[in-house]
């Protein structure tokens, strides 16, 4: 069967030639947008929400410092208006880390990550408490209370909440140069195949010519112009 089947016209062998060059064109365009979207999804990734926690986790630690400042600023004032004033930053900071927090709890999803928020959470009012109490000591008179309870009660306090936020913000920068790390790869790996292709694709269109021209030279017996 196979011996008296007729063979194939210059335009099926053209046809099949170049759909199959065209066809691969089609499936690297597929590839390449696919990788593409993933690189964009990647890099969205970074810059909207793991850079975004990065900033967010720092603002907390600046707020958490100048809490400390103020205190201390506090402690050590000789005038009523300025111990007002630099309580009335001791709130401010109090509240924006309250909303940074909160902001925090709706974006946090990994569970090393909530359990970093939760020792947050949970050292940060026993924290404030051991301030306030140092606070009222000093308004009261007793200054070295208000300073042992800075020592004893508030700085142990303050070195495990700020090693939790320390650890909450290197957690957020290790993924994020990870996941930097890794579009770049996904990107060089992509254009690496797409140059495979390209030049299979150059190397396989010269072939078929190359094939074409030799088929139609075998048939007529001799080129086309002689022939004719």
């Amino acid at each position: 069967m196979s011996q008296n089947r007729p063979p194939m016209t210059v335009a099926t062998r053209m046809t099949l030639a170049f759909g199959s060059i065209l066809a691969t064109l089609v499936g690297v365009s597929v590839y390449a947008t696919m990788q593409m979207h993933g690189l964009a999804t990647d890099l969205n990734d970074v810059t909207d929400n793991r850079m975004v926690k990065m900033a967010q986790f720092n603002e907390l630690n600046g707020n958490l410092n100048a809490i400390g400042r103020h205190v201390r600023n506090t402690l050590i004032a000789k005038d009523a208006k300025l111990e007002a004033e630099e309580m009335e930053l001791v709130a401010k900071k109090r509240q924006s880390n309250n909303d940074i927090l909160a902001a925090l709890d709706k974006t946090l999803t990994l569970p090393a990550d909530r359990k970093l928020l939760e020792q947050i959470n949970a050292t940060r009012p026993l924290y404030n408490r051991a301030l306030d109490k140092a606070i009222a000591l000093h308004k009261a008179g007793d200054n070295e209370g208000a300073n042992t309870t800075l020592l004893v009660e508030s700085r142990p306090l303050q070195n495990e909440l700020f090693k939790a936020v320390d650890e909450a913000l290197q957690r957020q920068n290790t993924m994020t140069r990870e996941q930097a790390a890794a579009a770049a790869a996904n990107a060089q790996r992509a254009s690496v195949v797409m140059l495979t292709v390209a030049a299979v694709l150059a190397l396989a269109g010269l072939f078929m010519g190359w094939a074409l021209v030799r088929g139609l030279r075998r048939e007529l017996g001799g080129e086309p112009n002689v022939v004719a």
